[in-house]
């Protein structure tokens, strides 16, 4: 807020990315000053001269290479002022990172209308890099046994999280050792989750599950289980002031249980992508909808439901991957003539992972050791969440359309029928 009241943005950063990837969100975001934990101070500092940036410690570094942003004194010739009611509209709040489907982080800007009061106390588990609302007891790194003792110890009775989570959450062994009792509201959203989770869930732990939708650009959310009135596998219904639409490919709207595109209107949209007009004329139509690219539908009583994505974002763990970031790394690597990605449905964790089929150059190089060499090569490029843990399969050639396009859909029929373990070479 006290950002907010001199006139500047806040850009939460991804601390996971590494070289490149967090470089490239330095340019867009354009930041004065950097506030980071000590842990990732080193990687702060590297940048401090090349960006021109002031960098502060969010909590008093041991080491004392900077100030803690509590002891920063701000200048004088930087007052504080509101922000004129009329352009509240219109002035930036908040950049925000989404996945685009470029493969690059994309900046949205929402506005400081969307700013929200702080209404939610809840258990801070979720990065928070994420577009989320509420305060939070938080703790440095995320585990089971860390987020049982804070439940415990803190009484959290709002706990948010993504699916994987919660399956954690049900099958932990000594989650018996701990007092949960002051559970009684669980929100889930970031991915799909199944009625038999749930339903798991709220036998175990009695309390109320809600779900909800939402994107970077929708400010983020878009809808919410009613307070007490959760439906199945329902995301919820739209939240106040949001215009929810399901539209078929012609444009038309549609009505009950009839799978369509979701389009979104409301006053929490996102102004735009940082200086990328053309994303966001292709986002945001001549009336002000986001076209969202996800397929869902309604029921009678107004209940929405997510079906499937038309984009190809693959979503690990509540995180988002574009397999065109990788199949660029990919292609970097001078074992690699070609390659294509797509996301795998990991049963036991309830996610998806990224796996690859990659055409080697050599294709008379042993393929276990073909294989391991570009899992390194990834693995040094990008972050944890976005290596290969679905496997590399070694093939001849990758499924293209005429204009060139990878075809993902007939890579993962082939997935599906070939079942084959990691580093098995097939014949597309």
């Amino acid at each position: 807020m006290g950002s907010w009241m001199t006139g500047a943005y806040i850009a939460p950063l991804n601390c996971a990315y590494k070289g490149a990837e967090f470089e490239h969100q330095l340019k867009l975001a354009n930041p004065k000053v950097l506030v980071v934990h000590p842990d990732t101070l080193d990687v702060a500092l590297s940048y401090a001269h090349q960006f021109n940036l002031t960098v502060l410690s969010m909590v008093r570094d041991p080491q004392q290479r900077v100030p803690c942003w509590l002891d920063w004194e701000t200048s004088a010739e930087c007052p504080v002022s509101l922000v004129p009611q009329a352009d509240t509209r219109t002035t930036l709040a908040t950049l925000f990172f989404s996945s685009g489907t470029t493969g690059i982080s994309n900046p949205s800007a929402p506005t400081v209308q969307q700013a929200p009061p702080e209404t939610v106390v809840t258990l801070g588990v979720m990065p928070f890099y994420h577009a989320g609302l509420g305060t939070m007891v938080v703790f440095r790194k995320y585990s089971m046994p860390l987020v049982c003792q804070a439940i415990q110890d803190f009484k959290i009775t709002a706990f948010s999280a993504v699916p994987p989570m919660l399956l954690q959450l049900l099958n932990f062994p000594r989650v018996k050792d701990y007092d949960l009792s002051s559970i009684n509201n669980i929100n889930v959203g970031a991915a799909p989750i199944s009625e038999n989770t749930i339903q798991k869930v709220q036998d175990r732990y009695d309390c109320q599950f809600a779900q909800g939708y939402g994107m970077t650009e929708c400010g983020p959310m878009m809808t919410a289980t009613p307070a007490g009135k959760s439906k199945g596998s329902s995301i919820g219904k739209p939240i106040h002031n949001l215009h929810l639409r399901v539209v078929s490919a012609e444009g038309k709207d549609l009505g009950p249980n009839q799978p369509g595109e979701l389009w979104a209107r409301g006053p929490q949209m996102m102004m735009g992508y940082i200086d990328n007009p053309q994303a966001t004329a292709e986002m945001i139509d001549k009336d002000g909808y986001i076209h969202t690219g996800d397929i869902g539908y309604y029921d009678e009583e107004g209940y929405f439901f997510i079906v499937d994505r038309i984009k190809e974002l693959i979503k690990t763990k509540g995180l988002q991957v574009a397999p065109a970031e990788l199949e660029a790394v990919l292609l970097s690597c001078p074992l690699v003539e070609d390659a294509g990605v797509i996301g795998v449905y990991d049963e036991a964790q309830s996610t998806e992972f990224p796996m690859a089929f990659v055409v080697p150059i050599d294709k008379a190089q042993p393929d276990e050791n073909l294989a391991e060499q570009i899992h390194q090569w990834v693995d040094d490029r990008v972050a944890r969440h976005k290596r290969l843990k679905g496997g590399i399969i070694l093939t001849d050639t990758i499924p293209k359309s005429p204009t060139g396009k990878i075809l993902r859909n007939e890579m993962k029929k082939k997935y599906n029928r070939l079942r084959l373990p990691n580093l098995e070479r097939a014949k597309l």
